[in-house]
């Protein structure tokens, strides 16, 4: 609630405000408050945006946080035990909600995207990743 309070406009330097925000942020995320944390590099980055400008180097910290909070990371279960899981960013749901369509991490990375699609039953989500439920009614 502390993090919410801050104002770039009350201090002469706005962007010890935004880096305080940032750090803020890295502790909600060791805290497992994924949700809280994004809201505050949401809120923050806005305001970087609107009080220093979009090319200011605070503004680009906070924008490369932000965007990192929101990439959805999960393993791939391997198919048998001696094969190590493998680390995807689960880019977005199918359109008919049935399985996900993800990349393997490191070729993200790389831009060298190896994009493909599996069953949710193939992931194990990482603690704060948002899903999708779908058929519970």
């Amino acid at each position: 609630e502390q993090a919410g309070s801050l104002s770039l406009n009350s201090g002469k330097r706005p962007q010890n405000t935004i880096l305080s925000s940032v750090t803020i942020a890295h502790t909600l995320k060791e805290d497992e408050k994924h949700f809280e944390m994004q809201r505050l590099l949401e809120e923050t980055a806005g305001k970087a945006r609107r009080v220093l400008g979009p090319d200011h180097q605070e503004t680009k910290v906070c924008m490369e946080q932000l965007k990192a909070a929101k990439i959805c990371r999960a393993q791939l279960l391997p198919e048998n035990e001696r094969v190590k899981a493998t680390k995807v960013d689960v880019l977005r749901p199918t359109k008919d909600g049935t399985k996900y369509i993800v990349c393997v991490s490191h070729y993200c990375e790389a831009r060298q995207k190896k994009v493909f699609k599996v069953t949710p039953s193939k992931l194990a989500f990482y603690m704060g990743t948002r899903v999708v439920c779908t058929g519970l009614m």
